[in-house]
């Protein structure tokens, strides 16, 4: 959206709508308050998808359950204007998937295979990537 902005005001008529451009600044404002907020509270955070109001974000499992992620968004959605919430942990088919994608960018098939090796050890030496996704959609200005 941003970059569409960037196009208008660079096109023959010079100028955006405004209305439009103050609800872009107000999403992108709480969207990157509660990424930042959320920063601070997991070893790792990434943006999957930002379209609009709506956001993907994959963070680390740490040591938090699942129970109390839904209680922490709970309480960010008044402070963060966020309508709608989802919180999800990874399936097994998408670490299998990631793994699938590093073998590929390696360009080589045996990284998948020493990481299939890898997920047969034991549960306490294994590290299987399992992580929360979040789901974030912000509420519209009228």
């Amino acid at each position: 959206m941003g970059s569409e902005f960037f196009k208008e005001l660079n096109g023959p008529k010079g100028s955006v709508n405004l209305d439009e451009f103050i609800r872009w600044v107000f999403t992108e404002t709480r969207g990157s308050s509660i990424i930042a907020k959320l920063e601070s509270m997991f070893n790792s955070l990434e943006v999957l998808e930002h379209f609009g109001n709506s956001y993907k974000i994959k963070v680390s499992r740490d040591q938090y359950s699942i129970g109390y992620l839904f209680g922490l968004m709970e309480g960010l959605k008044a402070s963060f204007s966020v309508s709608e919430y989802s919180v999800s942990q990874t399936t097994l088919e998408q670490i299998f998937n990631n793994f699938a994608k590093e073998a590929e960018a390696a360009g080589s098939s045996d990284l998948l295979r020493k990481r299939t090796t890898v997920l047969r050890k034991p549960k306490n030496v294994m590290k299987t990537g399992a992580e929360n996704e979040f789901r974030l959609k912000s509420e519209k200005l009228d």
